[in-house]
């Protein structure tokens, strides 16, 4: 009680440690919650001398003798009622009551934002693919070196991008697709979707931003492009439509995904969206990691998870690499395991052998 008297701040563990300071609560309201403790607490029946199926007025004899405290964070000044502790009081026959001040229930309910109705009608478009997935670790140590090195430092993201543009032209089945007419669709350009996070009234968003004739582009130039569009999201045709279209077609019921359903099936809006697409989730997350995801569009999707060091055998001899852990997603509607496993098998040998930043472009030739 002197910690009362002095209004001293204690300490409460649960969990974690809280500083807290007790409260004495006025003689008039123990009865009625000393009768209700006794109720909850069976082990406190044989401390306090009442029947605890008497009346509220029998506790007021006893009230006087058994103090009650809350326990009242340090910052508040706010007093709720909630469950009761004990704490030892000797020589009383009772013990001290405490109140533990309930934390707030608080639910905040908003409009679902508009930018998070174009990703649901995407990954809506996308349920009638049949995902293969593949999960590689891919060592990138020699590519690290040569992007790190670069005046200014290269975008991973950008070398993944060009290395998947080349793999996927030498073997243009795994991004292919349907028409309307049910007929396969095989472009012999890749032009690669990948997302750039910007900000918008509703929170940060990352808009598709489409990256034209990737399998022949350099990593610099596709570097310098994605941070332009980081910079300035009008740079993209996919955040100028964000900025000046989307809101509105959003709250139109309908109009999003007849919009998906086009770009699925049509060869025009393909042609201004691309064929593959590339995710870099791996950027805001530290160490290694896979991502899966389902395919919207796309018959061909990269996952690009982290990046880590872990031991490899080089030569006979265990040294520390940087592997960069990837996901890779191609319809199975469209493709066979076996083209699928070659071209995996491609992308890897550009990636480990940083062969798109140390060759020149068209180095790597379409197979038929």
């Amino acid at each position: 009680m002197d910690a009362v008297a002095a209004r001293a701040g204690v300490s409460k563990a649960h969990g974690s440690r809280e500083l807290v300071y007790l409260q004495e609560v006025d003689l008039g309201e123990r009865p009625a919650i000393l009768r209700r403790y006794l109720e909850c607490a069976t082990g406190a029946r044989s401390h306090i001398p009442v029947d605890r199926r008497l009346s509220v007025k029998e506790f007021e004899n006893i009230a006087e003798q058994c103090p009650r405290l809350y326990v009242m964070p340090e910052a508040g000044n706010a007093r709720e009622h909630a469950t009761y502790r004990t704490a030892g009081h000797g020589g009383t026959g009772c013990q001290t009551l405490v109140m533990a001040a309930e934390r707030p229930r608080r639910v905040e309910v908003r409009s679902f934002p508009s930018n998070r109705r174009l990703v649901t009608a995407a990954m809506r478009a996308g349920r009638s693919k049949v995902p293969m997935y593949g999960l590689v670790d891919v060592d990138i140590t020699t590519a690290n070196r040569l992007l790190a090195g670069h005046d200014p430092p290269l975008s991973l993201t950008a070398f993944v991008v060009a290395s998947v543009a080349r793999a996927a032209a030498a073997h243009p089945a795994v991004h292919a697709y349907r028409n309307w007419r049910g007929q396969l669709v095989t472009h012999r350009q890749v032009d690669v979707g990948t997302m750039v996070e910007i900000s918008t009234p509703q929170g940060p968003f990352a808009i598709p931003h489409l990256l034209r004739d990737a399998d022949i582009r350099e990593v610099p130039d596709l570097t310098a492009e994605l941070r332009r569009v980081k910079r300035d999201p009008s740079a993209s045709s996919s955040g100028r439509w964000l900025e000046r279209v989307g809101p509105a077609a959003t709250r139109i019921p309908g109009v999003i995904p007849a919009m998906y359903a086009v770009m699925a099936r049509s060869v025009a809006a393909r042609q201004r969206i691309g064929t593959v697409a590339v995710t870099a989730v791996g950027m805001f997350a530290g160490g290694g990691g896979l991502g899966i995801t389902s395919l919207s569009l796309m018959s061909l999707e990269i996952i690009v998870g982290g990046v880590s060091q872990r031991p490899r055998v080089i030569e006979g001899q265990v040294t520390v690499r940087d592997v960069l852990d990837l996901t890779i997603a191609i319809d199975h509607n469209v493709v066979d395991g076996a083209p699928a496993a070659r071209f995996a098998a491609e992308f890897r040998e550009l990636l480990e052998t940083a062969t798109v930043l140390l060759a020149p472009s068209g180095a790597v030739q379409a197979r038929g």
